[in-house]
């Protein structure tokens, strides 16, 4: 079902992403296997903790970025345009994804999470002539593109907006 989908819709964005998410997994298993077999040897055990850490933290560093740049930045670029769409009376509908806090956040607005008869309520909407933004996962474009009245605006990252006028 779409809303299975693109739970983390980053993860298909990039081959290269989690190379660093795999090495940073490897280094804090090796981490561990090294904190069992070092137990016994004090000193050794504290020169392996402090670089332990310095890898851990180097991976943070790393994956930062990356998470930022395909998770975080799209559906923020996305939330800021849904509440420019939105008046400020009205919510910005969200469907099939769990980040309605920060949508309402980067909107300043409500968010209305559509979780039942959705393909009802959005007809109704849109047939409404009201002004209103949707942001969900690119899984539901397929479902969302065949109700009439929603205009897919843009898409970015793992998710896309849609709007009733261009």
């Amino acid at each position: 079902s779409p809303e299975k989908q693109l739970e983390h819709p980053f993860l298909e964005q990039s081959a290269s992403l989690p190379v660093p998410f795999l090495l940073l997994g490897l280094g804090l298993v090796a981490f561990g296997v090294g904190l069992v077999v070092l137990r016994r040897r004090p000193a050794l055990l504290a020169r392996f903790a402090v670089g332990g850490m310095a890898v851990l933290l180097l991976g943070v560093v790393w994956l930062g970025p990356s998470v930022d740049r395909f998770m975080l930045a799209p559906l923020r670029s996305l939330s800021v345009q849904a509440g420019e769409r939105t008046p400020p009376d009205e919510p910005v509908l969200v469907v099939g994804l769990r980040r309605a806090p920060s949508i309402a956040i980067y909107a300043r607005r409500k968010t209305d999470r559509l979780d039942w008869n959705i393909d009802e309520r959005l007809e109704q909407i849109a047939a409404s002539g009201r002004p209103f933004a949707l942001v969900a996962p690119r899984g539901w474009c397929s479902r969302l593109d065949a109700i009439e009245g929603l205009i897919r605006i843009r898409e970015e990252g793992g998710y896309v907006l849609y709007s009733g006028s261009p």
